[in-house]
């Protein structure tokens, strides 16, 4: 597995993959095959990290779409059980408008505000997709945000 250096605790890797490594097409809407932690995550938000201001981001690699006028929009989504997702909410959605890269900022506050004050939890990524026969291929992870 490759990894990409953070200037953050811990690399992407495993941990911080939203839609694995080497692209996945996917032809309907849905989310992301991982969730993540948030206590995983926290390491972004600890005293001292260079992610202050408490943000970072969820970045969406594009690299093909499809479809006849196709349309797509990325939502980040919390849920305060663990990766079920029985109940979640959006706290950041993003218009995906072709091949290349996207960048989704989170900010902790969002997060405790989404999930009535708390910090436990989970994170996913969902693409909504429109237009006739849509498909995107994509690969998504969590990273510091560039220059911080």
């Amino acid at each position: 597995m490759s990894v990409k250096t953070s200037s953050n605790r811990f690399s992407y890797d495993a941990l911080t993959a939203l839609q694995p490594t080497g692209s996945v097409a996917v032809t309907s809407s849905g989310a992301s095959t991982n969730s993540i932690p948030l206590d995983v995550l926290g390491a972004y938000w600890n005293a001292g990290d260079v992610a202050d201001p408490l943000e970072f981001a969820i970045v969406i690699e594009t690299t093909a779409v499809g479809g006849t006028t196709p349309t797509f929009s990325a939502a980040v989504q919390v849920a305060p059980d663990s990766g079920a997702f029985a109940a979640p909410v959006a706290i950041v959605t993003e218009a995906i408008t072709g091949a290349g890269r996207t960048v989704l900022i989170v900010e902790r506050d969002d997060v405790i505000n989404a999930l009535a004050g708390a910090l436990v939890g989970s994170l996913r990524l969902y693409l909504t997709l429109g237009g006739t026969s849509p498909t995107i291929t994509y690969t998504a992870y969590c990273a510091p945000l560039p220059g911080m």
